[in-house]
């Protein structure tokens, strides 16, 4: 159990595609390079992920101006910088860029300018633009943070961009979701290690690179009781057009590996099954009944047997008498989740509690 869960510093401090976001920031404005931050709408915790890279640039002699560009900046960068550190008015056009001016002067030394909510992205782009004629090569000179949503502006000059979508994903929201699974201690429901793994995958899917969003869906509902679907409804207002194939993602990830282990434990393990398998096979082929696979060749090993054999030759054919009537409940419901899974149909929450119940109560039979 992880001891001080904060979700939004974890996700920006230890998971890997956010922490090399900030880390890359970070040393784009040590490197003396000038900065075009992209954030867009979906970016979790995005005031986080600032304070971090703040504590990382900040410094005695290096102030950090932060410039609310859409209500404070009605003029172009170079007017709007003239007017506030140019006090003394000596800048001429005719000697000199606005650029090269206060390089030369270095009336912007020890800054980093954090400019945000630009009114529109011709905005940041112009911003963009200026620092790239800008030749800084350190803070002593002045350097600039263009952070904006509006994502493919380009970096030129002494600029860098560092963009979340270039690093973030939802296999790290995955990631994200797991070790929040194991640090909840003040949740009622405790899920088992095969729920976990569901519900971290289903956030991936579900949330994308949005770890945010992943923490208030893990937290809105009982997924044991409840449509993941239906929970993320209560989370956002509405799901995305493709919410039953990102569902039947997850389940497929999680749970076709989990069924065909389900069905080789089964055949090889379960009280002499397999020679009783192997028997009725070998029966079915000496008189002209056997068992195909689904490309045509003839089931000899029971250990070749699908689920759909399985469950043909364990509760309709009535050719091995049941030892076990939960066995054969297990091996039906292996069969048509498999079913059901293979033809791109999400299984439903009562299904799976179901498949993950036989999991947990055949765990020590098999």
């Amino acid at each position: 159990m992880i001891q001080d869960f904060t979700p939004s510093d974890f996700w920006w401090k230890n998971i890997t595609g956010a922490s090399a976001m900030t880390n890359d920031a970070v040393n784009a404005i040590t490197e003396g390079y000038s900065l075009i931050l992209g954030v867009p709408g979906h970016v979790p915790w995005p005031d986080t992920m600032r304070r971090i890279i703040r504590e990382n640039i900040s410094s005695g002699d290096i102030y950090i101006t932060v410039i609310d560009a859409g209500n404070e900046c009605g003029e172009s960068p170079g007017d709007y910088l003239l007017r506030h550190y140019d006090t003394e008015r000596r800048y001429r056009s005719r000697l000199a860029s606005v650029q090269d001016y206060f390089m030369g002067n270095k009336a912007l030394g020890g800054h980093i300018f954090w400019l945000h909510n630009f009114a529109d992205k011709a905005q940041a782009s112009e911003w963009a633009a200026f620092c790239g004629k800008y030749p800084s090569e350190s803070a002593d000179t002045g350097l600039f943070i263009i952070d904006t949503d509006s994502g493919n502006i380009m970096p030129s000059g002494r600029v860098k961009a560092v963009n979340y979508d270039d690093y973030a994903e939802s296999h790290d929201t995955m990631i994200f979701a797991s070790f929040l699974l194991d640090a909840e201690r003040s949740s009622t429901q405790q899920y088992s290690r095969e729920w976990k793994q569901y519900i971290s995958l289903l956030a991936a899917m579900l949330c994308g690179n949005n770890a945010q969003l992943a923490e208030s869906f893990i937290r809105a509902g009982d997924f044991t009781r409840y449509e993941p679907s239906d929970i993320l409804e209560s989370v956002c207002g509405e799901c995305p057009e493709d919410v039953s194939v990102r569902i039947w993602s997850a389940q497929v990830q999680v749970f076709f590996p989990m069924i065909e282990l389900a069905r080789v434990r089964i055949i090889r393990n379960y009280k002499g099954l397999s020679d009783k398998l192997a028997f009725a096979l070998s029966w079915l082929n000496a008189n002209g009944q056997a068992m195909k696979q689904s490309d045509g060749k003839t089931v000899i090993d029971p250990e070749d047997l699908d689920t759909g054999g399985l469950f043909h030759l364990l509760c309709q054919s009535k050719m091995i008498k049941p030892v076990d009537e939960e066995l054969n409940e297990y091996v039906s419901l292996l069969r048509s989740f498999r079913n059901l899974l293979a033809h791109m149909t999400p299984c439903q929450v009562n299904d799976v509690s179901d498949l993950l119940e036989y999991e947990r109560r055949y765990a020590d039979k098999l």
